[in-house]
């Protein structure tokens, strides 16, 4: 893989990717803009996030590849990155149950379901990569 992003920037970008659709939604909603709008340039925000931490990396691909196309000590990294992604989701998921058990209000309508829809899909479509792109050294 080339690596063109140090490791230290890569953390960064790497949270920033994760926390860019929350922020740009809540700033767009606090600038009074729709929620369609707020979450479209939440999107855009993504997107650009994606493409700069991944573009050039290998991650993504890494992170996303059959099993045929890596060698073995690649499968073991990829491996180790999906058994953490998913202890993630995992607790993301009981978290989510613990709420509706306990009774707090979740999302009603459209327009709140939307960005709670979007954080969480881009957290579980990313997070291999993602955790892949923050735990991976420069030197390998």
């Amino acid at each position: 893989m080339t690596r063109s992003i140090p490791l230290r920037l890569r953390r960064v970008a790497v949270a920033v990717q994760l926390l860019c659709y929350p922020i740009v939604f809540i700033v767009g909603r606090w600038l009074e803009l729709s929620v369609s709008l707020s979450s479209l340039l939440g999107l855009v925000a993504v997107i650009g996030m994606i493409v700069y931490l991944y573009r050039g990396t290998g991650f993504w691909q890494l992170g996303n590849a059959p099993d045929n196309q890596l060698d073995e000590r690649q499968l073991q990294v990829r491996n180790r990155v999906y058994r953490l992604a998913y202890i993630g989701v995992a607790t993301l998921v009981l978290a989510l149950l613990l709420v509706a058990i306990f009774g707090f209000p979740l999302p009603q309508g459209f327009d709140d379901v939307q960005p709670f829809y979007w954080t969480i899909a881009t957290i579980v479509l990313t997070l291999p990569s993602a955790i892949l792109a923050w735990t991976e050294p420069d030197n390998i």
